[in-house]
């Protein structure tokens, strides 16, 4: 018998540092499967509830060696100035003798199928893997300055007295400066590799 699992993964947010502290973004309260990428690594994981989820890998506890090791893997990536995000899967559907019925992520083994149906999916071959961190950061920048332009602070009337900034709006400009960050770090790494290549004339 045939299972197809099908599913769709939805950017929860980037991994930032305030001060010393590396924070993860906050999540729903929901059962489902998540992956870290850090830099050209990548970790999954599932949890019954994705926000506690996102909270103990902010903060690991000493017994809770995978997060731990999570946890570090992003400092690293971040400490390199390199992109960290955070995606999850919330939805999933099953198809069995053709037809398509939703799956619960509730239950440990429905989870368990769909992180190692997303593990197996992440290894298909990249027809320009090369170019996949410097895609991934182009993509994630877009997001959040589209989220930057859609604050009151980027609206305020700036002939005006500046208004006190809401403290939503400090948080997506913070994260906003770290993926363009990231981005500017992608393209030094990427793009003088590629002159002469892509359609680019050669610097003689």
């Amino acid at each position: 018998m045939d299972v197809l699992t099908t599913f769709d993964w939805q950017r929860l947010g980037t991994v930032t540092t305030v001060g010393d502290r590396v924070t993860f973004p906050g999540g729903r309260a929901v059962p489902g499967v998540w992956r870290l990428s850090a830099g050209p690594q990548t970790y999954h994981g599932s949890a019954r509830d994705l926000r506690s989820a996102m909270y103990a890998l902010t903060t690991p506890g000493p017994t809770q060696s995978t997060n731990q090791r999570v946890h570090q893997a992003a400092r690293v990536a971040l400490d390199r100035r390199e992109l960290v995000t955070v995606d999850v899967i919330t939805t999933a559907k099953v198809r069995v003798h053709g037809q398509d019925a939703p799956l619960s992520l509730e239950p440990d083994e429905n989870r368990a199928l769909v992180k190692a149906a997303a593990i197996l999916a992440g290894q298909a071959t990249d027809i320009h893997p090369e170019s996949a961190e410097y895609r991934r950061a182009l993509v994630a920048a877009q997001r959040s300055v589209a989220r930057l332009a859609e604050t009151d602070m980027m609206k305020a009337d700036t002939s005006r007295r500046p208004a006190e900034v809401d403290r939503l709006d400090v948080r997506v400009m913070r994260e906003a400066v770290a993926t363009l960050t990231a981005l500017v770090t992608e393209f030094d790494r990427y793009w003088p590799t590629r002159w002469g290549h892509e359609g680019n004339q050669r610097a003689e």
